[in-house]
C-alpha cells in the first residue's frame, strides 16, 4: 500500500509540474457590441469562434451546449460547439440584464446584474430557483470547479464572494492588490493549469457600456500576477472546456 500511495503522489506531483509549463486557455470572450465570440488565450492570441448577439459566453467541459446571455433582449441561450454561429434554444428572462453567466456543477448560473440575484437553471431553461446575494450592483461569475465566485460593485470597487456546491456563502473577498488605477473586475474565468483567475479589468462600472481591452491575471486573495492585453474591446470572458474539479488534484489511494 505504501507504495501504491507513493506512485500516486509522484503522479500527482509530476501532473502539477508539468501544468505548470501547460498552454493557458483558451478562454471564451465576446466582443463587445460585434455579435461575435473569440477563443482567446495570453500567447496564441485570438481566433473567431462564433457569431451570435451576446454579452458573455461559457461551454464547460464535456458539455452539449454552449450558453450565452444577452441583456438587450433579456435573454440567455444555448449554442451548439463548433456550429460557428447562431442559437439552439432562447429564454426569455423575467428580470432586466442578465449580465454573465458560468457553468456550475450542471447548472447555468447567471448574474442578474440590476439586482445582484444570482440564477440558477437547468440546461433546458428551466428555472432551478435563485439566490439573492444582498449587493449592490451583479458583475462576473466564475468557477474552479468545486465552488462558484461571483464579482460585485459596491460603488467604489468591485469584491467577490465564494459560494459552495450549496450556494451558501463561504467567505468575501477583496480585489486583488496591484490593480493600480483599475477597480473593477468585470467578469473572470479560472484557468486550472496553473490555479489563477483572468479578469476583465475596468476603471468603475459603467452598465450596457462596460468595455475594455485589459485582463489582470490574478490570485484569488492575493495579487496580480501579469496584465495581458486584448485586441478589441470585451464584455464577457468564460470557459472554453477547460475546468477540472481542483479536488482531482489531492486523490489518495489507500
Amino acid at each position: 500500500m505504501t507504495s501504491i500511495r507513493v506512485a500516486v503522489t509522484f503522479f500527482f506531483a509530476l501532473l502539477l509540474t508539468c501544468s505548470a509549463f501547460a498552454q493557458v486557455g483558451p478562454f471564451l470572450v465576446n466582443e463587445r457590441n460585434a455579435s461575435t465570440i473569440w477563443t482567446w488565450d495570453p500567447v496564441g492570441g485570438a481566433t473567431s469562434y462564433h457569431s451570435v448577439t451576446c454579452n458573455d459566453a461559457d461551454l464547460p467541459d464535456g458539455s452539449t451546449y454552449g450558453w450565452i446571455a444577452e441583456h438587450f433582449g433579456d435573454t440567455i441561450a444555448r449554442f451548439v460547439p463548433g456550429s460557428g454561429s447562431g442559437v439552439d434554444q432562447s429564454y426569455s428572462v423575467p428580470y432586466a440584464y442578465p449580465k454573465h453567466i458560468t457553468f456550475f456543477l450542471g447548472e447555468v448560473v447567471v448574474m442578474s446584474r440590476n439586482d445582484a440575484t444570482l440564477q440558477r437553471y437547468d440546461e433546458n431553461g428551466a428555472s432551478q430557483g435563485s439566490i439573492a446575494t444582498g449587493n449592490g450592483t451583479g458583475q462576473g461569475l466564475a468557477t474552479n470547479g468545486t465552488d462558484l465566485y461571483a464579482s460585485f460593485w459596491n460603488g467604489a470597487n468591485s469584491f467577490f464572494e465564494r459560494y459552495d456546491p450549496s450556494y451558501v456563502l463561504q467567505e468575501t473577498i477583496a480585489n486583488p492588490t496591484g490593480m493600480g488605477a483599475l477597480t473593477n473586475i468585470v467578469d473572470f474565468v479560472y484557468e486550472p493549469s496553473n490555479g489563477h483567475f483572468y479578469g476583465l479589468a475596468t476603471s468603475g462600472e459603467g452598465g450596457t457600456g462596460t468595455e475594455t481591452t485589459t485582463v489582470v491575471e490574478f490570485v484569488m486573495g492575493g495579487a496580480v500576477v501579469a496584465t495581458h492585453t486584448l485586441p478589441f474591446l470585451a464584455d464577457g470572458i468564460g470557459q472554453f472546456g477547460q475546468v477540472v474539479p481542483v479536488e482531482l488534484l489531492s486523490l489518495s489511494v489507500e
